[in-house]
């Protein structure tokens, strides 16, 4: 049972307690990803009870030849079955339904009669368990440390039936009141059955949920923080998930100076797909502020960068008609220009038609002469850079990315230091717009192009994504593949399931 409900959970709380703050990061698991879940699950969940530890079991009944004290030992079970199983989201949290299941086993059996003559017995068995039907439903919370976590909000189980045919010995005789036998194992079972289940989710569960990460690495700059900010909201029939969704510089964390818009929460039925991403302008917003701390976005073009197809070259006799100054004070000398991101970099706009950035940098001129020390700052430029956005999805392998660019849409500019007197900007209008489609907005893409992962449990890829555009966010609808293979290892490796039944 954990099986399933550990995968339908895990699909959410991996995408990384904070008052009313709105998220940057938003991911919501339909009914038809949960059914895709069970689907995946139900091999997983066969798997475990089919090798579950199963304990010897003691006990004492009176029977037609006395009362007498038996064990079953060396249980093993040959064989499971699942014919109707569902899973689905309420508003309490996720509903797990199993009936019909059959359980075969095969055991050791020994008795030994309480009173004189203390007869006793051995051989082998066969059991079979039908008609076991358990409903299970899950609440989803968060905890102090924004952790995920899980509770049984309810639990019925039942084993309907149990059969007991005993081999060797004189079991012709014993066969005449297995029954009783039997009775008395399907009492002890069912006694804990959702003792058992309680268990697995509470504190197994947990443990799980315990080890995920709430932070994800991007690249040896920045990480992003998606912790769960509140408890899962449940609108009926999907589960959502709502998490900080903001970029961190690794060598000087600290928060951006943005504020996070609310993300929409969908009425119950509006959803078609299994799984949605919703990502706000405050994510994107908060990454082009961390590489502006660090610097990534800070770079100088020398003359040799130039290519030969520009039309202005770095060097003073280039900019003769246009700053006469320039080239009065520094004749025939070479240039450098820096780049420098400053204030807020990357203001971001996302509306149904699209997306806009605004981003600030000054370009500071330097001066190399001939011989001796560079002279910087000869003049600086501030310049407002206004690009259209576009974003898609990338995947390869298991590794989803959501991926952007920008082209140039305008640039405004005003002086902002001399050292030559005056300087009339309009000459270099075009240049300065040239120079920030070369230079600027490809140093940007660079970054951008690496593309942002979702973070997603190992093993599970998107499926014909879409994104899309909305107020204040981008949307990512998916369906899903998922191969259980590496969770399937990693829970069997970690967990063992062991049945205490004895009287």
């Amino acid at each position: 049972i954990l099986s399933a409900l550990m995968l339908a959970i895990v699909l959410v709380a991996v995408f990384a307690l904070a008052g009313a703050q709105n998220p940057g990061f938003q991911v919501a698991l339909t009914n038809h990803g949960l059914e895709y879940a069970r689907e995946v699950a139900l091999p997983i969940l066969i798997h475990d009870l089919s090798t579950v530890t199963i304990p010897d079991i003691n006990g004492d009944a009176d029977t037609p030849i006395g009362h007498v004290s038996y064990s079953l030992s060396q249980i093993h079970v040959t064989g499971v079955s699942i014919p109707t199983s569902s899973i689905v989201v309420n508003t309490v949290g996720i509903a797990l339904s199993l009936s019909g299941i059959s359980i075969g086993m095969n055991a050791h059996w020994h008795y030994r009669e309480d009173s004189f003559p203390h007869i006793s017995d051995s051989g082998s068995c066969d059991m079979s368990a039908s008609s076991v039907s358990a409903a299970v439903t899950v609440s989803v919370g968060v905890s102090a440390a924004h952790e995920p976590t899980v509770s049984t909000a309810s639990c019925n189980a039942d084993i309907g039936k149990l059969d007991i045919t005993f081999h060797g010995g004189a079991s012709w005789l014993y066969n005449l009141f297995s029954g009783l036998i039997a009775d008395e194992v399907k009492k002890s079972l069912n006694s804990q059955l959702c003792s058992i289940i309680k268990n697995e989710i509470d504190v197994e569960g947990n443990k799980v949920l315990s080890t995920l990460p709430t932070q994800e690495k991007i690249d040896k700059y920045s990480m992003i923080n998606f912790e769960l900010l509140n408890p899962p909201a449940l609108p009926g029939d999907y589960i959502a998930t709502r998490h900080k969704g903001e970029f961190f510089s690794i060598s000087n964390p600290q928060e951006s100076p943005f504020t996070p818009a609310p993300l929409p929460l969908p009425a119950a039925g509006q959803l078609s797909r299994m799984l949605y991403v919703w990502m706000s302008a405050y994510l994107l917003e908060s990454a082009g502020w961390v590489y502006e701390q660090v610097g990534v976005l800070n770079y100088t073009v020398t003359p040799s960068q130039v290519p030969a197809s520009f039309p202005l070259k770095l060097n003073t006799a280039s900019f003769r008609a246009l700053i006469p100054a320039l080239y009065n004070k520094y004749p025939n000398m070479d240039m450098d220009a820096t780049i420098a991101a400053i204030g807020s970099p990357l203001q971001v706009t996302i509306s149904s038609s699209g997306m806009m950035a605004v981003g600030t940098a000054s370009i500071s001129f330097a001066v190399i002469p001939a011989a001796g020390q560079l002279i910087p700052n000869v003049f600086v430029v501030d310049i407002d850079v206004l690009a259209s956005g576009t974003a898609w999805v990338t995947g390869t392998g298991t590794s989803n990315s959501v991926v952007a660019n920008l082209s140039l849409v305008n640039v405004s500019m005003t002086l902002a230091a001399t050292t030559i007197g005056p300087i009339n900007l309009q000459p270099l209008q075009g240049i300065l717009n040239l120079f920030t489609d070369f230079f600027l907005l490809p140093a940007i893409n660079k970054e951008l192009n690496k593309g942002f992962v979702i973070p997603v449990v190992d093993g599970l890829t998107f499926v014909n994504p879409q994104l899309s555009y909305g107020d204040g966010y981008l949307v990512i609808d998916t369906d899903v593949n998922y191969k259980p293979s590496l969770f399937a290892e990693e829970y069997a490796e970690q967990h063992t399931v062991t049945l205490d039944l004895s009287n």
